[in-house]
């Protein structure tokens, strides 16, 4: 969220920003919980960001492999 949708009364944030605000809570979380020594993975993934997008589910599929193979 940003100062701009607080001001506009906002409680949640713009559709289109839904998933780059859902990364940087998950970032958050991820942080809280290893500091916290509550964190089931060890050991910490270096780079907590990248760890977090690489979890992400996409609803974007190669429409290619759907294709029958060619005889």
């Amino acid at each position: 969220m940003t100062e701009a949708d607080l001001e506009l009364g906002r409680i949640y944030p713009a559709v289109r920003d839904i998933r780059e605000v859902s990364v940087r809570v998950a970032i958050d979380l991820v942080k809280y919980l290893y500091e916290m020594k509550l964190a089931t993975q060890q050991p910490q993934p270096a780079d907590i960001e990248a760890y977090v997008r690489a979890q992400l589910y996409s609803p974007y599929y190669d429409t290619a492999s759907l294709l029958p193979n060619s005889p």
